[in-house]
């Protein structure tokens, strides 16, 4: 089923999406399936955090939301699906290609953090400026962790997963090369030639990749049993109309049950907490030629079974 966080009257509300239809709120959906045992969740975390016991009054309320009878919300104002998670998690160079070109191979899965204040709902539009120089976006499948985890096992990774979502991890190249330190270098894992000339290069994405707005989220998360195999699902970028990549998450150098394995040996996993997978295949290099200075969108990540993510682009001609 799909559920997502919306801003009506006022406030935060979870509401759950039929398939052919506008959202419904979960509180009316709730009543409507005289669920009076258990109270209705207040917000995406709330309903995550209550665990797997759950599932079935969800069950009930997703039935009472597609029954057409309970009133709909007909222009939705998306928020991210999760507000204010405790961290997202991004990994890098998720695809063969970016890695034949280091110099040293990572023995696994390489990680950034992203700052949940960057998280923008559907719809909602990307600011940028001309200083940031080139901008392009990347299309992420988002793993929301379901439960509280610490040294999970590939074989049981999938089993701490809540559901799925899009995400668009914005990038801006002109202030990673701005924000990027160049020493001269001269090491041992350098061949005698590299040692006099070559550069190390230190890159902060704290700007990059944190910016706000840099974090487009959505609409909703698609619960993990609708999702058989997130490592063969289709992820697609469009600017407008026009399609400019296609790739498939079996073209991931790390599946998303190595990552989450990973992961949770260096840090607990906490209810809500957001992975973002990288891009894919050849997608990482197609999504850098698309520079949001030229192009102002929309820009859009479909990702099959989940659904698509759309934003506007804008452009602040003026400098803080």
């Amino acid at each position: 089923m799909r559920v997502c966080t919306l801003y009506e009257g006022g406030r935060e509300v979870v509401a759950l999406v039929p398939e052919d239809g506008n959202p419904v709120q979960l509180l009316d959906a709730w009543c409507a399936a005289n669920l009076k045992e258990s109270a209705c969740p207040e917000s995406m975390l709330d309903l995550i955090e209550q665990g797997r016991g759950m599932k079935p009054l969800l069950e009930k309320a997703f039935e009472q939301a597609c029954s057409g009878t309970l009133p709909e919300i007909e222009e939705p104002h998306w928020c991210p699906p999760l507000v204010r998670p405790s961290k997202v998690v991004g990994v890098m160079m998720n695809d063969a290609t970016e890695i034949e070109r280091a110099k040293i191979k990572p023995e696994g899965p390489l990680f950034f953090l992203k700052a949940p204040s960057t998280l923008l709902g559907h719809g909602k539009t990307v600011l940028i400026r001309p200083s940031y120089g080139r901008t392009h976006p990347s299309a992420q499948l988002a793993v929301i962790i379901g439960r509280k985890s610490k040294d999970v096992s590939e074989s049981k990774a999938l089993d701490v997963v809540f559901g799925y979502s899009v995400m668009n991890d914005v990038t801006s190249l002109g202030l990673a090369t701005k924000d990027t330190l160049h020493l001269l270098a001269g090491g041992e894992e350098l061949t005698q030639a590299e040692a006099g000339s070559a550069q190390v290069h230190f890159a902060s994405h704290a700007r990059s990749k944190n910016t706000d707005t840099f974090g487009p989220f959505g609409p909703w998360i698609v619960t993990a049993d609708e999702v058989a195999d997130p490592n063969n699902l289709s992820v697609k970028i469009w600017m407008g109309e026009e399609a400019c990549t296609e790739d498939q998450t079996s073209d991931f150098m790390y599946s998303v049950e190595e990552v989450i394995s990973k992961l949770s040996r260096s840090m607990t996993l906490e209810p809500g907490d957001v992975i973002q997978m990288g891009m894919p295949g050849m997608g990482s290099q197609a999504a850098k030629a698309i520079d949001f200075q030229d192009r102002l969108g929309p820009t859009s990540i479909e990702i099959e079974k989940i659904g698509t993510l759309t934003n506007p682009i804008a452009l602040i001609v003026g400098e803080l």
